[in-house]
């Protein structure tokens, strides 16, 4: 019974490791949209300063939310290959 709930245990950690990953990978890439909006406004003489500030921290946060997901997956996935190893899969 234990090893069935190590299991599902494991696969838990799996899949919350990938989706976190997944969710990393598209906080690390929104910058480039907002540096593509940033570069627009700029070309059109956008001269609004609160408008940049806006984008800029919108930036920070997903720079933020991209390492604090991508840590968070990784803490899963060390998880994941912990109960492996009890399962002597490894």
């Amino acid at each position: 019974m234990a090893t069935s709930n190590n299991s599902v245990k494991g696969r838990i950690y799996y899949i919350g490791s990938v989706l976190l990953a997944s969710i990393g990978v598209a906080m690390s890439f929104i910058p480039y949209l907002i540096i593509a909006k940033i570069v627009g406004m700029l070309l059109s003489k956008n001269m609004d300063v609160s408008n940049y500030l806006i984008l800029i921290l919108t930036m920070a946060l997903c720079w933020i939310l991209r390492v604090t997901f991508n840590s968070i997956s990784t803490s899963l996935s060390t998880q994941f290959q912990l109960v492996l190893q009890n399962l002597k899969i490894l």
